[in-house]
């Protein structure tokens, strides 16, 4: 007569377990962060960055980089290569958005283009809960 008692106290256990370990699993789903800035909030830090470009403030904006990219360009070296370029100086104009996949990783892609048809793109990706520009391409 225990044996059974036991018998379904154990599977109440069990099915309360796969009952909680799936509740969890839906919540980590629901609430995880997004993978991909949405278009307003990648597009405002893409903005951002080129204005303390603009504005004079290149070291800002290098500061403003994900590690990887702080990794792949000295903050001396990206000051020297953004500083001679005239059409960083002037408003750029929103050209596009897409997504692009470096390795098995999707990225949104930001596009804009200067007043003689240069075009620069950012890549941008979170690290430590931030938006961040990932890569530049000029």
């Amino acid at each position: 007569m225990f044996s059974n008692v036991r018998r379904g106290g154990a599977r109440l256990v069990l099915l309360v377990g796969i009952f909680l370990i799936g509740m969890a699993c839906s919540l980590w789903i629901w609430f995880r962060p997004a993978a991909q800035p949405s278009v307003e909030k990648g597009r405002s830090v893409a903005e951002e960055f080129l204005k303390q470009i603009r504005e004079g403030h290149p070291e800002q904006a290098w500061e403003s980089t994900t590690s990887e990219f702080k990794s792949d360009h000295g903050c001396e070296t990206f000051i020297k290569s953004v500083k001679p370029l005239p059409f960083l100086k002037e408003p750029l104009t929103f050209a596009s958005v897409q997504t692009v996949e470096l390795g098995d990783h999707p990225y949104r892609e930001f596009c804009f283009r200067s007043s003689d048809h240069k075009m620069v793109s950012m890549l941008i990706a979170r690290e430590e809960g931030v938006w961040k520009v990932a890569r530049l391409t000029m």
